[in-house]
C-alpha cells in the first residue's frame, strides 16, 4: 500500500477541524488550534514561503492533532481519526495503548 501524501491543503484538512471544533471542548479546540497554527507557520517559514499565511501543512503535524485527545478525549480522538480516514485512507494516526 502507499503511503500517504506528505502535505496537505488547508482545505483538504476542513473535515478534521470541523471534527476538532465539534467534538473538542472550547478550552482543548483553542489550545489544539493555537498550536497547529505556531507549528504550521513555523513549518511555513521553514518551506520558505516568508510571511505569508500557510496553505500547506506537512502529514507530521496533522497526525500530532489527535495526541491530546487520546488521552483525554477519547470520542474526540474517534472523530478525529474518522475524519482524517475520510481525508486520506492511508493516514496512520496514533493508536492509544489499552
Amino acid at each position: 500500500m502507499n503511503a500517504s501524501k506528505s502535505i496537505y491543503t488547508l482545505s483538504e484538512l476542513e473535515p478534521l477541524f470541523l471534527a476538532m471544533q465539534d467534538w473538542l471542548t472550547p478550552g482543548e479546540y483553542a489550545i489544539a488550534m493555537r498550536d497547529f497554527q505556531s507549528s504550521a507557520e513555523s513549518m511555513w517559514h521553514l518551506f520558505g514561503y516568508g510571511d505569508t499565511p500557510p496553505t500547506h501543512v506537512d502529514r507530521n503535524l496533522v497526525l500530532v492533532l489527535p495526541v491530546g485527545p487520546m488521552h483525554e478525549n477519547r470520542p474526540a480522538y474517534e472523530a478525529m481519526v474518522k475524519a482524517m480516514k475520510e481525508i486520506d485512507p492511508r493516514l496512520q494516526p496514533p493508536v492509544p495503548e489499552n
